[in-house]
């Protein structure tokens, strides 16, 4: 049996949308840098490393937007624990 192709998840920018966009989405970027390959044309993350400051604040920023998401679920939801027990399921990340 023939293994299955691989798994492509596209993560399309335009050149003018990058300069800004690396600043926004450098926790994704440095992601994709380290764990993507480059399928065709230049490679976009050349070079690329992101200012360690704004690493930490954009990680500080995702935790606490998370501890909001997590502290409003188990307000609205908490006597329900089957359906927030499924919310909190499907917050973790999922490493593969």
């Amino acid at each position: 049996m023939p293994s299955p192709p691989p798994r492509v998840s596209p993560f399309v920018l335009t050149w003018s949308e990058l300069p800004r966009s690396r600043r926004v989405f450098a926790i994704k970027f440095r992601s994709i840098q380290r764990h993507s390959r480059v399928l065709f044309g230049d490679d976009p993350f050349a070079g690329f490393e992101p200012d360690p400051a704004l690493l930490r604040f954009l990680c500080e920023q995702s935790l606490r937007n998370l501890r909001l998401r997590l502290k409003h679920a188990f307000i609205t939801m908490g006597h329900e624990p089957r359906q927030y027990g499924r919310y909190l399921a499907s917050s973790v990340s999922r490493c593969s």
